[in-house]
């Protein structure tokens, strides 16, 4: 789902007549602003919603800033579709247990959900850094040796669902209060760029 903002042309007609090209500057700064604050409502509703850290949902929320070289002045907020580790879902467990533990829980849906066979366990990530998660063992053999499986299993992480759903369902709880914000900003950007006219 997309958040769009956008501003009655006729507003910005009168004020585009007067201040030239200082009223797209403006008005695409008030955009921007009442869009990134509505990113923070949204970001502290998700989080709530979810069961997890606002960090966790902050970047899974991407703003396309309004730009006063475009035609229509518009920005949106857009919401990922990638799942979300486990790992931010509260999940408990041995660390690490090699696998060998009592597995791992974590909150689904305001229940406590449990993988018997998961561990928690910090990996590479990239050239230099570390990625802490929730991991499970492939439990099928390689074919690659005819079913039987030379040294460990590869392991792979636990992911839970994406913010989207989430995004979807709340967006309309956040719009009065951006929208209140955008009116302000609106005035206030105008009324700077016409005292510097």
């Amino acid at each position: 789902m997309t958040v769009h903002l956008r501003i009655d042309s006729r507003l910005s007609e009168a004020y585009f007549a007067r201040l030239k090209r200082k009223a797209p500057i403006a008005i695409a700064r008030a955009l921007n602003r009442a869009n990134a604050s509505g990113k923070t409502v949204l970001t502290r509703i998700i989080a709530q919603d979810m069961g997890i850290r606002q960090k966790d949902v902050r970047d899974k929320i991407l703003l396309i800033p309004a730009r006063p070289a475009r035609e229509a002045l518009v920005a949106s907020m857009r919401a990922s579709i990638k799942p979300i580790p486990t790992i931010a879902f509260g999940a408990r467990g041995p660390d690490p247990s090699r696998g060998r533990g009592r597995g791992v829980t974590w909150r689904n849906q305001g229940q406590r959900k449990r993988e018997p066979r998961a561990f928690i366990t910090t990996v590479r990530a990239g050239a230099t850094g570390q990625h802490k998660g929730v991991f499970i063992r492939k439990d099928r053999f390689s074919k690659r040796h005819g079913g039987q499986h030379k040294g460990q299993l590869p392991i792979t992480q636990l992911m839970g669902p994406s913010i989207w759903y989430v995004f979807t369902r709340r967006a309309p709880e956040a719009l009065p209060r951006i929208e209140e914000r955008l009116a302000r900003e609106v005035e206030h950007q105008l009324a700077f760029a016409m005292s510097e006219a």
